[in-house]
């Protein structure tokens, strides 16, 4: 069982990686994090006369798009690509080289090599990492509600969200919606209760998710502040936390955030701009986002959370661990603010399952409530062994 609950969380990479391998080719959504990560990766950022080096080799300059989009993430992702590039790839070829050769390369060699290898995999290697790191924030997750709730919730957490397609397929996606979904579920993980932690520990958790909620916001994804507005609001409902603790963490990630995306990105765009705000002018206040289509305001009930969470399982479980006296306190926790968060958006006319996937680690966890609940009571009456069996079925 030990060695079951140590190698279970190593499904979640694997499958991304799966996809990644599967569907190597990306569209349009992710075309300008990962031009971006080219760029930088390939062309540098020399600090002597950046702004040339820019509008001379960087690829947005003559293809804006619509809105600005943040350099940020594309900016981590491709020192990372790099990091690993050289620390592996680089040092393996070289090695390689020298002992076929049987002559030490020379720097120029050396370059050679690392560029074709660069021009072969660096897309590959950067998605592997985006991925990696995606999973990481997965497992992270699972271990939280594995303290929060037992085992066995963090097992069943992990068994339904490999299940489901779409989460391990964007995983490794250059979409902002992927970089604010490892902050989204860093954020998530924090909000989970820790037993017999103090009421110090409880404010740091609680300053550390509104931290990360920000930062997602204005950094990559500003539908992201209705998400933190209906994590507030219940927390506060629900005595968590304080009108205080929320200001006094909320304001300087503000202020932080905003002040990292306009000082990065205006390098980037050579002209001040803070990406969010343009793409929140653009799409909310004209309306410019229809131009994408239009979806019925009942859209992500009723079509992308059912295809999100996949498991015909899910549902129910989500509403079984909602109306069961043991497990509804704790799963309201996680279902009501991702359900408020999905219905303040539904106002959007355009749609796409994307921008609410957010929602789907804390609904997959309110399932894996049920799913645990219903698993640990197997051997006591006929109905739970059935549907201890729906559950095996479900995820087998």
């Amino acid at each position: 069982m030990r060695g079951l609950q140590t190698t279970l969380p190593l499904l979640l990479p694997a499958l991304i990686l799966l996809h990644l391998l599967a569907a190597p080719y990306t569209k349009v959504e992710e075309s300008f994090n990962l031009q971006a990560t080219h760029d930088i990766l390939v062309h540098g950022t020399p600090l002597s006369d950046l702004p040339t080096h820019i509008r001379s080799t960087y690829d947005h300059i003559a293809f804006p798009g619509a809105v600005p989009r943040t350099f940020i993430g594309s900016l981590i992702l491709a020192w990372l690509t790099r990091a690993f590039l050289h620390a592996d790839i680089f040092g393996h070829a070289r090695a390689f080289g020298n002992a076929v050769l049987g002559t030490p390369l020379h720097f120029a060699h050396s370059q050679l090599i690392f560029h074709s290898l660069v021009k072969a995999s660096a897309q590959t290697t950067a998605r592997f990492i985006l991925g990696s790191l995606t999973a990481l924030s997965l497992i992270r997750y699972s271990k939280g509600l594995s303290r929060a709730y037992g085992k066995s919730v963090g097992g069943w957490y992990v068994l339904l969200q490999a299940t489901q397609f779409h989460i391990p397929f964007y995983a490794s996606r250059t979409l902002p919606n992927t970089f604010a979904l490892l902050l989204t579920t860093e954020a998530a993980r924090a909000f989970l209760p820790v037993p017999n932690q103090n009421a110090v520990g409880q404010r740091s958790q609680v300053r550390r998710g509104i931290y990360l909620l920000v930062a997602a916001g204005v950094i990559f994804r500003a539908e992201i502040a209705l998400l933190l507005t209906t994590q507030v609001v219940f927390l506060l409902a629900s005595r968590r936390t304080d009108l205080r603790t929320v200001i006094l963490a909320g304001l300087p990630a503000a202020f932080l955030s905003i002040a990292a995306s306009v000082l990065v990105d205006s390098t980037f765009w050579l002209r001040p701009v803070w990406p969010e705000l343009a793409s929140f002018i653009f799409n909310i206040l004209h309306g410019s986002s229809s131009e994408w289509g239009v979806s019925p305001w009942h859209t992500y009930f009723t079509s992308s959370l059912p295809k999100l969470l996949l498991n015909p399982l899910a549902i129910p479980l989500i509403c079984a661990s909602l109306y069961l006296p043991a497990t509804k306190r704790a799963a309201a926790a996680l279902v009501l603010p991702q359900l408020a968060y999905v219905a303040l958006y539904s106002a959007q006319p355009h749609k796409e399952a994307r921008f609410v996937i957010y929602a789907i680690p804390p609904l997959t966890a309110a399932a894996a409530l049920g799913a645990s609940y219903v698993w640990t009571r197997r051997a006591r009456t006929v109905v739970y062994r059935i549907g201890a069996l729906a559950l095996v079925g479900g995820v087998g």
